[in-house]
This record gives C-alpha cells, structure tokens and sequence, in this order.
C-alpha cells in the first residue's frame, strides 16, 4: 500500500466515532499495514486477530489504544466527512469499484450538512444512472456512457489534488 493511501485509510478509520456508514471491515486492512510498517503492541496484534466482519463493539477498546499509543487523534463530523469523500475518491482514482464508491459518495450527500462541495459527484452518480435506464441524462452535460467513467476519475483526481 503507498503512503498516500495508507495516510487516507488512515484519515477514514480515524473517523469511526463520527459517522455511522463507516465499513469497519477496513479495520483490519488499516491493522495488517500497521505491522507491515513495524508497528508492534498487543493492541495492534488483538485488533489485526479479528477477521471479517468486524463487530465495532467488539474491536472499540482496542481501536482506541492503538489511537492512544500512535498518538491519534480521532476525527470531528466535519473531518470525518471529508475522510470518508477521500477514502472513496481515492479508491475511484485506483480504478477500484467506481460505481460503488460514487454510491458512497451520492449517499453522503443527503446527509452532508457541511460546506464540502460534492454536488459535482451526487450529479455524476444520477447522470450514469439515467444513462443506463434511458440513455441520456440531463443532470451532467457533456457525458455520456463512454465518458462517465472517466469524467468521475477525473473529478476525483481534482478533488485529491492529483491534478
């Protein structure tokens, strides 16, 4: 895993207390990495023995020493907002699940009570939607269902900062 994705794996478990959508399955991924860069502490150990599908009561206790020993400090609502947008970009951006990973995003739309702008990705989600029920769309111009895909990697660059 680069740095950049595990810094942004990173930002999203930190944000387990502030939003319910979180996948607490991505806990043990976020743990595995922990020791493949030398992390070691028996929190981290009883974090990574947990497989999936993780029960966050369960794994909560360990979580939070494993936040405490790495000195961590876990995200507000509004970080943890932008934390989830990037998790989902960014596996976007690595071409993984794109369809699925907008969802995600659209989803937090409804829900979004702060100023982060992903009106750009709710539009997208609903274009390719109605690209593929009625074969045009009138929430997104200029795409189409050859174009969608790329339209929505590229947005999600600009968001990261990638391009």
């Amino acid at each position: 895993m680069e740095n950049k994705d595990f810094e942004i794996l990173t930002n999203y478990i930190l944000s387990y207390n502030s939003l319910d959508c979180l996948n607490t399955d991505l806990i043990e991924e976020w743990t595995t990495e922990l020791i493949n860069l030398g992390h070691k502490s028996d929190a981290i150990y009883m974090l990574a023995s947990f497989s999936k599908p993780i029960v966050f009561y369960e794994i909560e206790s360990y979580l939070k020493s494993v936040f405490r020993e790495l000195n961590l400090k876990e995200n507000d609502k509004i970080q943890a907002q932008k934390s989830y947008i990037n998790y989902h970009l960014n596996e976007i951006v690595n071409l993984k699940n794109i369809r699925s990973n907008l969802r995600e995003i659209a989803d937090l739309y409804y829900d979004c009570n702060s100023d982060l702008e992903i009106t750009d990705f709710y539009l997208l989600y609903l274009a390719w939607d109605e690209l593929e029920e009625i074969g045009v769309n009138y929430y997104y111009e200029n795409v189409d269902l050859k174009t969608i895909e790329a339209t929505v990697i590229e947005k999600a660059k600009s968001w990261l900062g990638f391009v």
